[in-house]
């Protein structure tokens, strides 16, 4: 177990006995039934109208005090469930915010919400679902199975024979299930990927005529998708329509086996409408391990990609630290399939000041994210030694987050916030621009509210992409 299922783990314990105690209550019940059912049968053949009724009476109370009690048992589930989940999702947004900024930059929008959406929820299913309703399907049909061979034996294995049949349908469609599963979910990754760029980028769609462009790469994304789902929703159906086949043998087969042994005299006719009513407990426990079963396997595949997520150190987020002195022998870099840095060799001293000059696409901005630990080299070495500081990045793109420059100020815990103010004032950035959301700012005056910031942190070695980018000439 990973170490974010073990914490998944913990927060759903309480959740996980809910679960559990929901679907084995009515274990008893079910028995209680029975033999209720199975005594106004035999009253109403003995002709006993008054044992009927009172029976009959036992009877519905029973029922309608059960739901009563699992109508509230199923609400504070609920509730606890709802709770437990969110801290669960917020402790996967934890994870992943630990992780190498390297992972972080490198990975599409589509696999960030695949692995913290689907894939955890795939996780934390298994744990707080298929655990406790497998060890309660389990528990479950023992104890019908039990109550079944004490009145007849006979009866109880053949019933359980009977209910094995239901493995069938799970098993056919298995091995398609766990062949396309992977596939499906990179499509969802693709086509989740394509639609947040086209929605950032919607202007320049619009404004280039790249319409058609867009929508034909979109509709070929959604035409793969379709062709998987297609084979999906027909598997689904064959499927469906095999249980279906299943349990209309299951139910009129046991009452004409029960029907059979009472008429040859192995069995009274109480003792029939008791294993009647007891096979359909027995054939749903059987069903539901079997349907249990298969999530095992995709919640295992999910856990392994969540693996992926997590800190191999287990560090906490925070600011990066730089050493005093660099130095680049050979090393190269690649961004999508390109090499971007080929053979680079330098030595840096984080003391001095130190100017990039190259033609685009020479890989100035590469180096830097290297240097901040966006990128990962592919070859050579990177030296370091000296003490260690902290570092301000400061990149060419837009950081455009819902945050103000205030809450960033005190969020970032940066050690010369209260020289800022002054530099703020050089740079013409005011409290009317510190106190709205950096992602409302223009280009130019979030580059100045940057590049303030960290100018204002005396101890950091600034690394600056492109810092006149936006700027005017003022």
């Amino acid at each position: 177990m990973q170490k974010l299922e073990k914490e998944y783990a913990k927060i759903l314990k309480t959740t996980v006995v809910l679960v559990w105690l929901n679907r084995i209550c009515s274990v008893p019940v079910q028995l209680l039934i029975a033999g209720k059912l199975a005594g106004v049968v035999s009253d109403a053949v003995r002709g006993d109208v008054a044992g009927v009724g009172k029976g009959s009476a036992a009877l519905i109370l029973l029922v309608v005090g059960w739901e009563v009690f699992s109508a509230g048992l199923r609400y504070v589930t609920n509730a606890e469930k709802e709770k437990s989940l969110h801290k669960c999702k917020m402790e996967t947004y934890a994870r992943c915010m630990n992780q190498p900024l390297s992972k972080l930059y490198d990975s599409g929008h589509g696999e960030i919400l695949e692995r913290m959406r689907d894939d955890a929820e795939t996780v934390m299913g298994k744990l707080y679902q298929s655990i406790p309703l497998l060890c309660a399907a389990l528990l479950a049909g023992s104890v019908y199975f039990g109550a079944l061979f004490i009145r007849n034996s006979w009866l109880a294995v053949i019933f359980f024979v009977m209910a094995m049949v239901q493995m069938l349908p799970p098993m056919l469609v298995k091995g398609f299930i766990k062949k396309n599963y992977d596939e499906y979910h990179k499509i969802e990754e693709r086509i989740t990927e394509f639609t947040v760029e086209g929605y950032r980028g919607f202007l320049s769609i619009k404004m280039y005529a790249l319409k058609r462009w867009y929508l034909d790469r979109l509709e070929n994304l959604h035409r793969i998708y379709l062709k998987l789902s297609y084979a999906f929703s027909a598997v689904e159906a064959v499927k469906y329509s095999m249980d279906q086949v299943t349990e209309y043998i299951l139910k009129y087969g046991a009452c004409l086996i029960a029907g059979v042994f009472a008429l040859r005299g192995s069995v009274s006719a109480e003792t029939g409408i008791y294993a009647i009513t007891l096979s359909s407990g027995l054939f749903g426990a059987v069903k539901e391990v079997f349907s249990v079963i298969p999530t095992f396997s995709k919640a295992q595949e999910a856990a392994a990609r969540l693996a992926e997520w997590e800190s191999a150190a287990g560090e906490e987020a925070g600011r990066k630290k730089l050493p005093q002195h660099i130095r680049l022998d050979g090393v190269s870099c690649s961004r999508g399939g390109h090499t971007v840095l080929s053979s680079a060799n330098c030595t840096l001293d984080t003391g001095d000041i130190t100017v990039m000059k190259g033609s685009n696409g020479a890989g100035k901005s590469t180096l830097l994210k290297l240097l901040a630990g966006l990128l990962e080299k592919e070859a050579g070495d990177i030296m370091t030694w000296g003490h260690t500081g902290d570092f301000f990045y400061v990149p060419q793109e837009r950081i455009g987050m819902d945050i103000t420059g205030r809450e960033f100020m005190e969020m970032a815990s940066l050690s010369g916030d209260a020289g800022a103010a002054g530099l703020f004032r050089e740079f013409g950035v005011g409290d009317e621009l510190l106190d709205r959301p950096l992602s409302s700012l223009s280009g130019g005056e979030e580059k100045k509210f940057f590049l303030a910031l960290g100018m204002a942190d005396q101890e950091a070695t600034l690394f600056l992409d492109e810092p006149v980018n936006s700027l005017d000439s003022e």
